[in-house]
């Protein structure tokens, strides 16, 4: 795989992480299925994403094109969501009075490790935080998802 395939690999797991899964995410793009996510995003792919395919996602979420060929995208500052969607709030533009989204989202991560007897190293702190915050502002009108930070959990293991 070249470096873009590999971009393009790592963004569409962003992806999937932000919309709750690969069949989330398909669902969302109006597939019937994940199966041709999953080709492209799996551990072991066995489809690159395409340019066509890139653009096409692109489109089908809203996203500027070329947003797939950005290594190191953070989709916390892109338009996420087809037309007529809200799209997911930047973290950046919580006003101050929301802190208690970040509170919530710390606390719910660590009592969900803890249950799990599960131990986040902390470089993996900054990108479970802003996934779930993600998933909470774009899916779940704020609310912290207990059962979607229970399966990201599961993929530390």
């Amino acid at each position: 795989m070249t470096p873009l395939d590999l971009t393009r690999r790592d963004n569409l797991r962003t992806l999937c992480d932000l919309h709750g899964g690969g069949k989330a995410l398909a669902t969302k793009m109006g597939y019937r299925g994940a199966s041709f996510i999953s080709h492209m995003a799996s551990a072991n792919p066995v489809r690159r994403v395409t340019e066509a395919t890139a653009r096409d996602f692109e489109a089908r979420l809203g996203l500027k094109p070329g947003t797939m060929d950005i290594s190191g995208w953070d989709p916390l500052n892109e338009k996420a969501a087809p037309a007529g969607e809200p799209a997911a709030m930047p973290l950046r533009t919580i006003e101050p009075a929301s802190g208690d989204l970040v509170t919530e989202v710390l606390k719910t991560i660590a009592e969900e490790a803890e249950a799990e007897n599960i131990t986040v190293p902390l470089a993996k702190m900054p990108f479970l935080y802003k996934v779930v915050s993600a998933n909470a502002l774009s899916e779940h009108k704020g609310e912290v998802n207990k059962a979607f930070i229970r399966d990201l959990l599961q993929m530390l293991r």
